[in-house]
Order: C-alpha cells, then sequence, then structure tokens
C-alpha cells in the first residue's frame, strides 16, 4: 500500500515539475533569487509609499477584533478553550461591521467622517476593556523557552510561510487591474462613496448579489487608495492559514500545524485570490470558522454552553452567505457535525438535534437577511436577479448567460454522459483544466493518497471529513469553477497534513515525505510569483513605473483600458456631472457619479435609442435620468457587439445623437501591438463644455 502512495507521489511530482510547469530545476533557482531580491528592496521602495494604506490595515483589523470581542464579552458566550478565540472575535467583528456599513449607507451616511467614527470607536473602548489584558498576555509569551523547541523542519516551515506571506503582500499592493475587481467589487462601492449613501443599480446585476466584504471595501475607499481595500482581502487570507494553524496546534503538534497551513497558503488559486479584491477568502474565513465551531460542538460531551457555540457559528455562517450567494449552498453542510454527534450516541434525541439546529440556522438567517432585505426594497425580489419570476421582478439581466459565465454544471449531463461524470468526479484535479488563477494546487494531488489512507478514529476528524465531503458535493452539483470549491480546501490541507502524522511511518520514510511536500510547496512559490508578476503591478509596488503610466496601457487581464477618460472625467469634469459608460463596464476609476451596465444587462443608452423616435427624444430620456456626459470604450470588442446588437433604427439614433446632440470633448487613442486603447469622452448639450482635448 505505502508502495503505491510513494508512486503516486513521485508521478504527480514529476508532472508538477516537468510536465504542467514545463520548468528546470535552474530556471526556479532563479525565479527564487529574482523573488528574495525583490524582498531586499520592498522596505525602501515599497513600504514608504504604502505605509498609509497598511496602517489604516492594521487598524481596519484592529477595530473588528476589538468589536468581536465586546460583543462576545457581553453575551457572554462561553468559547471553551482558546484555539482561536480572536479569529473567532475577529470574523464575527468583521460581520457586525459589514452589517453597520450596509445599514449606514442605507440611511445616507456614507462619509468619511462616519466611517473613521464607527472604526475607532469600538477600537477605543476595546482598548479600555482589554488592553491590560492584552499586555499580560504578550508578557506571558516565552520566546527563548519556546525556541528550544524548534527543529529544522519547523524552521524551514516558517520560513516558506513567511515567503508566502510577504509573496502575496507585493502583489497585494500593486494597482487594481482585475475585472470583476473594477466592475463591482470595488467600482459599486466607490459609486456608494460618490453618491454618500448605497443606491439601486438596476443595470449592473451584480448590485444584487450580497456585498458583506464590498462594505468592508468601500471603508477602504474612504480611508485610502485601492490597496487597502485590497489589503482587507489579503488579510482574510492569512487569518485562514492562522485559523488553520491554531486548530492543529491545539490537537496536534507544530509540524502538522505548520505543513496545513502551507498548504493551503501555497496554493496557486489562494496566492492569485490574495493579491486582488475579490470575496472567495473573506467567504471561507466565515465558513471555516463556523464549520470548526460546530465540529468542536460535535466533539464535547459537556452540552454546557454549546447554544453560544452556535449562536457564534450561526452568525459567521450568516456572514458567509453575506458575502456571496454561494455560500447559502455550503451553510447547510456545516450542520453535518451536529448530526453525527446525535446519531453516534445511544439514544437519538431528536428534540435536542432540533434546538440545535435551530439556534444554528436561526442566527445563521438574522445574520444573512438584511442583504435579502435590502434586495426586495431595491428590486422586489430578495434573491436578486435569481427568482425574479417567482416574486413578479422586472430583471432585464441575462441570468442564464451569467450561471453560465459561473461555469454552472448541466447535471444531466453529469450523470448521463461518460466525459460529464468524468469531470464532476476527476475535472478539480486535471492541471490542464484550469488557469493558474484557478488552480487548487499539485501539493494537493500529492497527498489525496494519504487522505484515503489514514485510519480516523476521532470525532473529531470524522466531523471533518463529513465537511470535506458535503462542501465538495455541494460544489461539484452547482459549479465547475474551481475558485468556488475554496472553502473545501483548508479542511483538506488539514485532514492531509494530519493523515501524514497519523500513520505510522519509520523515520527515513517520514521525512521522504515531508521533504516532497516542501519541494512541491517551495516549486509552487515560484510558480506563483511567475503568474503574479506577469501583469506587471509589482513595478508601481517598487517604483519602477508610476500607477498612471501602468492604467493607460494593456496588461494580461486588462484589455481595452479606459484610464485616459476616466482621468480625463476626473481631472476636468464638474463635481456634479454623472458619465454614462458606454462599451466599458469598469467604472472603479471614475471619480465622478458614473453609470455602467455589466456584460449581463441592457446599457440604459441601447434601452433609451430602441424606444426613441429622433436623437433628440434619445438626448431628453438620458437628462431625464440625470447623464451629462458619455465615457465611449471606442476600441474594445464589447463596443463593437453592443453596436452591432442595437439593430439599424436604434443605431442610427445613437450615432446621430453622437454627431448633433454631443460634444467630443477628448478622444485618446493609439494602435500599437498588444496595447491597442481608443476613448472617447462626450458632452452632451446640457452639460458644461471645457476645451477638447486631442491625445
Amino acid at each position: 500500500m505505502l508502495a503505491g502512495v510513494y508512486g503516486w507521489m513521485l508521478t504527480w511530482s514529476k508532472g508538477f515539475l516537468f510536465s504542467f510547469y514545463t520548468t528546470r530545476f535552474g530556471d526556479d533557482i532563479q525565479v527564487v533569487k529574482i523573488f528574495y531580491g525583490l524582498l531586499g528592496s520592498f522596505p525602501s521602495k515599497a513600504l514608504p509609499a504604502n505605509l498609509h494604506d497598511m496602517a489604516w490595515a492594521v487598524v481596519i483589523f484592529a477595530s473588528a477584533l476589538a468589536l468581536g470581542r465586546m460583543v462576545l464579552d457581553s453575551a457572554r458566550i462561553d468559547q471553551g478553550e482558546a484555539w482561536g478565540r480572536d479569529l473567532r472575535a475577529l470574523g464575527l467583528g468583521f460581520g457586525l461591521l459589514s452589517l453597520a456599513l450596509l445599514f449606514l449607507g442605507l440611511g445616507g451616511f456614507w462619509t468619511k467622517p462616519v466611517m473613521i467614527a464607527l472604526l475607532l470607536l469600538p477600537l477605543a473602548i476595546g482598548t479600555m476593556l482589554h488592553g491590560r489584558a492584552m499586555i499580560g498576555r504578550v508578557k506571558d509569551v516565552h520566546v527563548l523557552e519556546r525556541l528550544n523547541e524548534v527543529t529544522a523542519w519547523d524552521l524551514a516551515g516558517f520560513f516558506l510561510l513567511a515567503s508566502f506571506v510577504l509573496l502575496n503582500l507585493i502583489f497585494a499592493l500593486g494597482p487594481e487591474y482585475f475585472y470583476d475587481s473594477l466592475v463591482y467589487h470595488l467600482a459599486l462601492p466607490k459609486l456608494y462613496l460618490l453618491h454618500h449613501r448605497i443606491v439601486p443599480t438596476p443595470n449592473m446585476v451584480y448590485s444584487g448579489v450580497p456585498f458583506g466584504t464590498e462594505m468592508l471595501y468601500g471603508l477602504g475607499l474612504a480611508l485610502g487608495t485601492e490597496t487597502l481595500a485590497k489589503l482587507i482581502h489579503y488579510g482574510f487570507g492569512v487569518s485562514i492559514a492562522a485559523a488553520i494553524y491554531s486548530w492543529c496546534r491545539k490537537f496536534g503538534d507544530r509540524r502538522v500545524a505548520l505543513l496545513a497551513a502551507l498548504l493551503f497558503y501555497s496554493a496557486p488559486l489562494v496566492c492569485f485570490a490574495s493579491s486582488v479584491a475579490k470575496v472567495e477568502l473573506s467567504m471561507t474565513f466565515y465558513l471555516l470558522l463556523a464549520g470548526l465551531l460546530n465540529v468542536e460542538v460535535a466533539q464535547r460531551d459537556d452540552h454546557a454552553g454549546d447554544a453560544g457555540l452556535l449562536l457564534l457559528s450561526g452568525l459567521l455562517a450568516g456572514s458567509a452567505f453575506g458575502a456571496k450567494y454561494n455560500a447559502g449552498l455550503y451553510v447547510p453542510v456545516l450542520a453535518l457535525p451536529l448530526a453525527y454527534r446525535r446519531l453516534r450516541t445511544e439514544r437519538f434525541e431528536l428534540r435536542a438535534l432540533g434546538k440545535e439546529l435551530g439556534i444554528f440556522f436561526g442566527s445563521a438567517a438574522l445574520a444573512s437577511s438584511p442583504w435579502l432585505i435590502k434586495n426586495w426594497f431595491f428590486y422586489h425580489d430578495p434573491t436578486y436577479p435569481f427568482l425574479g419570476a417567482l416574486f413578479n421582478a422586472s430583471v432585464s439581466a441575462d441570468v442564464a448567460g451569467l450561471k453560465a459565465d459561473a461555469h454552472a454544471r448541466d447535471i444531466v449531463l453529469a450523470f448521463t454522459t461518460w466525459p460529464g461524470f468524468k469531470e464532476l468526479i476527476a475535472g478539480l484535479w486535471d492541471p490542464a483544466a484550469h488557469a493558474m488563477d484557478g488552480y487548487v494546487g499539485p501539493v494537493l494531488e500529492i497527498g489525496l493518497p494519504w487522505l484515503l489512507l489514514a485510519r480516523w478514529r476521532s470525532t473529531r476528524h470524522r466531523a471533518l471529513l463529513m465537511l470535506l465531503a458535503g462542501i465538495w458535493l455541494a460544489w461539484a452539483l452547482h459549479s465547475t469553477l474551481s475558485r468556488f470549491v475554496l472553502p473545501a480546501v483548508p479542511i483538506y490541507c488539514i485532514l492531509v497534513a494530519s493523515a501524514i502524522w497519523l500513520i505510522d511511518l519509520p523515520r527515513p520514510l517520514r521525512l521522504l515525505t515531508a521533504g516532497v511536500f516542501y519541494c512541491a510547496i517551495t516549486i509552487s512559490m515560484t510558480r506563483a510569483f511567475l503568474m503574479l508578476a506577469q501583469p506587471g503591478t509589482w513595478k508601481v509596488t517598487f517604483s519602477r513605473a508610476a500607477k498612471t503610466d501602468y492604467l493607460l496601457h494593456e496588461h494580461p487581464s486588462y484589455k481595452a483600458p479606459y484610464y485616459a477618460g476616466a482621468r480625463f472625467v476626473n481631472e476636468n469634469l464638474p463635481r456634479d456631472a454623472t458619465v454614462l459608460f458606454i462599451g466599458e463596464e469598469r467604472g472603479f476609476y471614475c471619480e465622478r457619479k458614473f453609470v455602467t451596465a455589466s456584460m449581463f444587462d441592457v446599457n440604459p443608452a441601447a434601452d433609451l435609442a430602441a424606444s426613441s423616435a429622433d436623437a433628440d427624444e434619445l438626448l431628453a430620456g438620458l437628462s431625464r435620468t440625470g447623464i451629462t456626459h458619455l465615457l465611449v470604450n471606442a476600441g474594445s470588442e464589447h463596443y463593437q457587439r453592443w453596436l452591432e446588437g442595437l439593430g439599424p433604427e436604434p443605431r442610427r439614433t445613437y450615432e446621430d445623437l453622437l454627431k448633433r446632440k454631443a460634444e467630443l470633448i477628448f478622444n485618446h487613442a493609439h494602435d500599437l501591438p498588444n496595447d491597442r486603447s481608443w476613448v472617447q469622452v462626450y458632452r452632451l448639450e446640457a452639460g458644461p463644455l471645457p476645451a477638447r482635448v486631442d491625445r
């Protein structure tokens, strides 16, 4: 059996080192030298320019921690032993902070002074209440005594983990270029700040999804730049690794904890997510804390304090739903350990289980319901845009296209055809099926046989296996997009790392196993570095290029740049201008109120052109909506498709508007290989007229 396991490891190692990455050992040595060379210049080149955003990031995390601890102490929730106590408080604090920002935004209080007050108030109170306790905990840490326990393997593990933390930090500090972030993760919070309130955006389908993480991004944008927002998501990734380490350290030795944290944090999928403003890491953080809390409840013999833990677990699960709709598929899975605890007892107590499930799901519903209520008032559909027909809501978005873009799985094909079933079972493990930014990681494939070989006798491990199987199944039945399976990855890493030390192996074989894993993790670091370095944001981080120059030109994942038009708008248009983007969905870098439509929505100009008899009527319709200017990304493929889809008469009406009723005040065009841009800004007749600019 062990021979087969090592054969599997060598097979995957060979594919990892030579097939998938097509690299040589010498090349990786060069990449390592480049990476650590950048780290050497980090304090002098990158740190000063980003110190403001980094300092605010520390304040935001400290404030969330203080808020969470205050609520837990006030509610007198007994958290038992101290594993991850501060991490639980951090998760709860972020969930509550997101809801507070939602209510402030709905009330029209999204201003910088109010947000600073919201941030500093719990921090000040928490410092007064817990300052002495925190100082005492620091004094109790006997560093020198613990250093005597550290082995060479521990040092190697900590060094690799610190390297990944710094690797992801370098790219988190660069300008945002990721499409989804520029369209809605950052763009809509930016729009809310411009309006000083959360406003409906019916032409942006993504505005209906829960925006818990985006509320935090709004806070970051109010206090700093998009770098601060990216640092918040980066911090969630570090917090997940800390939660994995804390959990494993409680039940096992340092080697298990380090390997589990490294397996997770070295995944290319995690590295990419840590470098951009997305929501997968925040959702995973909440789900992991909630799941581990339920596992802890499941293994307890003493039921005292269970209600408090289940209440906390439910609030964290609800916060996960508040970060992304997909979490709604995973939250029911988190209840499996509770059912398992009751089933393994001699007497099955259905009433007790019902009470536990009621507390868990009730508190989860309480934490997630504000997002559904907001959608009801904005769009008359609590699940906008997915159940519009059920609620008789007017949904203009292409919901089928949205689901296809999310790689929704065809269940019929999955269970009636061999290719579909094969993809269902093995698609996640096929490197060729995923881009690097969505690849879970070959080190996890190397660990699969250990997961299958170990004998799982403890309640804790069996409950974790249930969570892993349930989350994987929930993912597999609804999507083929690998990044949606991220909530299962931390649990998988915990189990794989535990399995290696559960199986009784001779010391040489155990060292060989650890060596293969650490080697794979090291090579993964070089591949992740090359993947993240390709867009070139690190040049801005290290002051080798100006941010504006970077955004003016094409880069991988940043095509047909619109920034030239946005910069003109920011520098020349009055503060009360409202700009309609046509042929462009990415509104983030615009500092004036803007209206954008996603690829799955109908642009307001298209609807108005179709219903207008001539350019005068189209102009009147745009003026009624408050539009004063147009930003046209004429060089984008989306714009050309949009023109072709208008139809002959609406297109003539639109083009007549540009000729007779709008003034071209900015025209930026260049056509170079792999760097094409053509952006125009028009003033509608009712707007002010700055001098025309050609660039």
